[in-house]
């Protein structure tokens, strides 16, 4: 079921909220159970016999407190979300909460809003009390050995895609001969003829589709792909959108992002520059931040495309994928496909040797910062993996295969002379892994590829393909 509709103006949000056949039917035992499934959340009972769950000591989520025999679930939450929920009949400011000066909210009524749109506040509560612990506690957290669940599964994404599928195309599949001598044919996912040129069009969509926003709009920080599809989506469904671009970005990607009608907002020599920025202005205007890689719905979004990958390959009587090649930024794109596959099909990453965050992390077991310098720096750039990401890449992608710039070069002119696609530096990423020799398939290891961008600068591109390739 769809949740909460994006809506220009606060004061008619909640009538595109939500509910099941009238009424929400959240029982304690489903609120504990949802709340449960969050990565290292604890639980006590405490104010009498309410359900109380918290993460890293701070409590994110209030179930079954102070409002007679209704069950009343009360959640953190952001600035936009608060005005928005406060024109909502059934919901509230939690009173001891809202007294410490915090942003709670509470419903006390169950016909108010329904559970799928409750579940998303509840994890938008955990994720800003996750983000505000202190980095001693999150490290801590990590290196615990309490067990850990996954924040994105796979009914998360079949839910995702029945959101977003009648705003996004269904991307082909292209069956053509491994470069690895004697390997089954590579199944490539054409996600470069995705809307906007890129996979990133699932997760924006998802996002403004599943979260409301007010009248500043929304905005988001990005190096191109993720701002163009942000203001497509925004433009769709007739919500302001602003977009902090790095100096790094493609001039293509730039006029694509104005072209959609967003308003690009150019500067930082990095993307980590251009995201302190947005932070500022989400923090002033209360627009709603999409983040480009580390949200659950950008993830549950990105996994759609290996949803479809994995329903079109049965459809199409096509053999099934032993592993799939997936290129990494920030790990939003190999979250959602690893989410998808948990280990039924092998996720490997693909990052440049000049930016290798994923590769970082999963050295030291934990995000850390590294040094971008690459031919892929405009899409692949990321300064330090997400959090989220992480967390699903540690359990379910198999490695990391690191490719030279000069490999991404010649992948693309591979792409463009075998059949005529043009790729941008790190929709070739993946390509240019098995095409090097940087990833080696084993015997009759069938191997997908997930070709994700096509915005290459032409100019630059023909360059490229100029370079060795007579055509």
């Amino acid at each position: 079921m769809a949740g909460p509709v994006a809506s220009r103006s606060s004061k008619s949000a909640w009538k595109n909220l939500t509910v099941s056949d009238g009424k929400a039917a959240m029982t304690r035992q489903d609120y504990d159970a949802f709340c449960g499934g969050l990565p290292h959340a604890t639980h006590v009972v405490q104010w009498g016999d309410a359900s109380v769950w918290k993460i890293g000591g701070k409590v994110f989520a209030i179930g079954g407190w102070s409002h007679g025999d209704e069950f009343t679930v009360s959640f953190k939450c952001s600035k936009t979300s608060f005005a928005i929920l406060s024109e909502l009949p059934g919901v509230r400011p939690a009173p001891y909460l809202a007294s410490r000066g915090l942003l709670w909210m509470q419903r006390f009524d169950t016909h108010s809003f329904s559970d799928d749109d409750l579940k998303q506040y509840i994890r938008q509560s955990y994720a800003m009390i996750l983000a505000a612990l202190p980095k001693k506690t999150q490290e801590a957290l990590r290196a615990s050995h309490l067990t850990m669940t996954v924040t994105v599964t796979p009914s998360d994404i079949r839910a995702a895609h029945a959101r977003i599928r009648g705003h996004i195309r269904r991307t082909p599949l292209l069956e053509t001969a491994s470069p690895s001598d004697g390997a089954p044919p590579l199944s490539l996912k054409l996600e470069c003829l995705q809307a906007t040129g890129s996979f990133k069009a699932r997760g924006a969509f998802h996002n403004l589709l599943t979260r409301p926003t007010s009248a500043a709009g929304c905005a988001t920080a990005s190096g191109g792909n993720h701002g163009a599809a942000v203001a497509f989506a925004a433009q769709k469904l007739g919500i302001r959108a602003r977009v902090f671009v790095p100096e790094i970005a493609s001039p293509a990607k730039i006029v694509k992002i104005k072209a959609y009608g967003a308003e690009a907002v150019i500067g930082g020599a990095a993307y980590a520059e251009a995201q302190e920025r947005c932070d500022a202005y989400v923090a002033e205007s209360g627009a709603l931040l999409i983040h480009p890689y580390d949200a659950v719905e950008t993830i549950a979004g990105q996994g759609t495309v290996a949803l479809e990958w994995e329903e079109d390959l049965e459809r199409l009587g096509l053999e099934k994928l032993d592993t799939v090649l997936v290129a990494v930024g920030g790990g939003g794109l190999i979250a959602g496909v690893a989410a998808w596959f948990q280990g039924r099909v092998k996720v490997v990453g693909v990052e440049p040797e000049g930016s290798r965050a994923l590769h970082a992390a999963l050295e030291a077991d934990k995000p850390v910062d590294v040094t971008v310098n690459s031919l892929a720096a405009d899409s692949l750039g990321a300064k330090r993996i997400g959090e989220l990401d992480f967390d699903i890449a540690r359990s379910f992608v198999s490695g990391v295969a690191l490719v030279k710039d000069a490999a991404i070069a010649e992948a693309q002119r591979r792409l463009w002379a075998d059949h005529s696609i043009i790729a941008e530096p790190g929709g070739a990423a993946a390509f240019a892994a098995i095409a090097s020799g940087a990833y080696r398939p084993e015997p009759h290891e069938r191997v997908g590829v997930l070709v994700c961008g096509a915005n290459a600068d032409l100019n630059t591109f023909a360059k490229t393909i100029d370079a060795d390739v007579s055509l």
